[in-house]
């Protein structure tokens, strides 16, 4: 992952004001198929509440809002952006900062962060903002750009960064997306759950075998997908193994 200096509002007003795809229908967005993915993860829950964090211009919450969905709210800490998500679609919008504390006073029971995390400089701290055992949907890319703090390249790389807040249930590979979903859940990790960046019970077999992994495999490639050892850690989170 590269570590840079995040980008404040201004550059996002600017953004949001100057490229027609983020005012447009969301179905004539390059994001409309990963939206699409996203969608199809909030239909597992019956009634959600939903909180979603980042939410640009409301292009996501105008397709929830199609499929069905009222019980929402949406913030963003570009202005613009929240300006035109209130004039596109009928949902409740606020301007907010994913760091802040006073950003979650919204009651949900699931939230979705899409292209967000890669954005701050503390991710961690937003995800730390949320309820525990909170169902997460959130998305990385995996490509770089300017106003990216870091790059995921990898399914390791996500579950490196954030195996101490989330237990992971499905990481999807999408075009130049990873969408992830998964629990809120803090882990404080022992000395060997960090060397492993795992969530598992690691004793000598578990070290024995990610050793062996490690010298046929030395690194995970962008087209992984969650293996048949995530199953066995339900509740707990995956590894990156």
């Amino acid at each position: 992952m590269t570590d840079r200096t995040p980008k404040g509002p201004p550059y996002y007003d600017q953004a949001y004001s100057a490229v027609r795809e983020y005012q447009g229908h969301y179905k004539q967005s390059h994001f409309y198929v990963l939206w699409t993915q996203i969608v199809q993860i909030v239909k597992r829950f019956p009634s959600p509440r939903i909180l979603e964090i980042g939410c640009g211009t409301g292009q996501l919450a105008h397709y929830l809002y199609d499929e069905g969905y009222r019980d929402y709210h949406g913030f963003d800490f570009s202005p613009v952006a929240v300006d035109l998500a209130r004039k596109a679609v009928p949902m409740p919008f606020c301007v907010g900062d994913a760091t802040a504390p006073d950003s979650y006073g919204f009651d949900y029971i699931l939230a979705i962060a899409v292209e967000v995390l890669e954005h701050v400089a503390d991710d961690l701290a937003v995800l730390g903002r949320l309820k525990e055992q909170t169902p997460v949907i959130f998305s990385v890319p995996t490509r770089d750009d300017p106003a990216h703090v870091r790059v995921f390249q990898s399914v390791g790389d996500i579950v490196c960064r954030y195996y101490t807040h989330i237990a992971f249930r499905d990481i999807i590979p999408i075009g130049q997306w990873f969408v992830c979903h998964g629990v809120i859940s803090r882990f404080a990790p022992g000395p060997w759950n960090r060397l492993f960046r795992t969530r598992r019970r690691v004793d000598w077999k578990y070290v024995l075998r990610r050793v062996r992994r490690m010298l046929r495999r030395p690194r995970l490639s962008a087209t992984c997908t969650l293996s048949d050892s995530a199953a066995e850690d339900r509740g707990g989170g995956i590894s990156h193994e």
